[in-house]
């Protein structure tokens, strides 16, 4: 079989005209308009507003490109009756085609068959491992977004056979994991002791800016997000004086940056950290002053001092400050009940005063009174045998007794 369609009539087939079931088109509902000449430089301000638009557009570019490529060498009747060569009027669309693109496809008459051959065809990263499916996943991705520009439909059935075969892919990519046969990693990432290095050079030089950057770089991009054009405007800081919060303008998948929120700088407390099992009054300085003296191991094993920060300026249990697992049901369930009832009834006495102030005395004077606060409101806690036996109460065991006490109290409320 021979076929050779070239390219399509006009620019691209009229794509204002309403189709039916078939895909073909029918009389009504055409846009009016199409045959007039637009004014140039009303098309230059239009092209910039599209600009906008772009994003991973180029990529998305080499990917159709490198499937036009394959189906010529490996099936030239398909290529033949799919593809089609661009006009000096299609190479000037920048905003559809980038760098030395000449071709393009008939995306309403694409075989889904022969995309899933060029995908599975070139799956294989190495001999011994395959690429992972988010990077097989974006070849179909860049055909949707090359149809979209180009506003034509693809055959009835293509977007349904298609994401059945993404769908088995993936389970053949999940099989070959576990056999340790993918390689997701498309980059392969600096190391921490690089990074320090880097940032030791870039200190030592004078260079500030590239210092600010590879720390943010470092910080931030564990969310995939780029940090290029993040400015002043984006930093604030909350309660906290040792804490930044980042507030993107907008996002790879939010270009409108209608939904993007404050992404707070690392944890109050490490994701390896095991909270103590202390008694009261030594969790009262820990939920005041923190653990300035906490040791970590980064990511090659050394040991490294991770100060975490004063457990009071963590609000609640949703707090991001927190990792969650372990270290956030730890905090919620044996800490933070008892010392944030102590705290709120005592902190107009604390929330000015500075950590490095906080001296023994400190610490003693506002325990004497928080704890009078907890005896007025939880009396039973300090009478009869209690009044021995809380002397050796963990802190885990005052949260446990008031959560009871909570409990009651909203009983008899009722």
């Amino acid at each position: 079989m021979s076929i050779n369609i070239g390219g399509p009539p006009g620019l691209f087939p009229p794509p204002y005209a309403r189709r039916n079931n078939e895909g073909n088109n029918v009389a009504g509902n055409v846009m009016a308009g199409q045959d007039i000449e637009v004014q140039a430089a009303h098309q230059r301000a239009l092209n910039e507003t599209n600009e906008n638009e772009i994003g991973c557009a180029p990529e998305h570019r080499k990917r159709i490109n490198k499937f036009i490529k394959w189906v010529e060498t490996e099936y030239p009747d398909y290529h033949n009756a799919v593809v089609f060569e661009l006009n000096q009027q299609q190479k000037a669309m920048t905003q559809i085609y980038f760098g030395e693109s000449t071709h393009d496809l008939r995306y309403d008459i694409l075989n889904p068959l022969f995309t899933q051959l060029f995908i599975s065809a070139n799956k294989m990263k190495n001999a011994a491992a395959q690429y992972g499916f988010a990077h097989q996943r974006k070849y179909h991705d860049a055909i949707l977004w090359g149809a979209k520009k180009v506003r034509l439909e693809f055959p009835a059935g293509y977007r349904q056979q298609m994401k059945d075969y993404l769908d088995t892919l993936a389970k053949e990519k999940t099989k070959a994991k576990e056999k340790g046969q993918v390689d997701e990693q498309e980059a392969d990432p600096i190391t921490f002791e690089l990074f320090k290095k880097l940032c030791q050079w870039a200190l030592e030089s004078g260079n500030i800016m590239v210092w600010a950057f590879t720390i943010l770089q470092w910080h931030c991009m564990g969310r995939s997000v780029n940090i290029a054009p993040l400015g002043f405007h984006n930093f604030s800081s909350n309660e906290a004086s040792d804490s930044i919060v980042i507030k993107y303008d907008h996002n790879k998948k939010d270009k409108k940056g209608e939904k993007t929120s404050p992404k707070n700088c690392g944890f109050a407390v490490p994701p390896d950290f095991s909270f103590p099992s202390p008694n009261l009054r030594s969790a009262w300085e820990f939920f005041l002053r923190g653990f300035p003296s906490n040791m970590s191991k980064d990511e090659s094993g050394a040991v490294i001092r991770t100060p975490v920060r004063p457990l009071r300026y963590i609000k609640d249990a949703t707090d991001k400050h927190l990792p969650r697992g372990r270290v956030r049901k730890k905090f919620v369930d044996d800490w933070k009940p008892v010392l944030s009832f102590m705290y709120n009834k005592t902190k107009q006495h604390i929330i000015n005063v500075p950590e490095e102030s906080m001296d023994a005395d400190f610490l003693d004077a506002t325990y004497v009174a928080a704890r009078e606060q907890l005896e007025e409101k939880y009396p039973s806690l300090f009478e009869g045998i209690n009044a021995d036996r809380n002397r050796t109460w963990k802190v885990s065991n005052w949260s446990k007794k008031i959560k009871t006490l909570n409990r009651q109290y909203r009983l008899e409320a009722i």
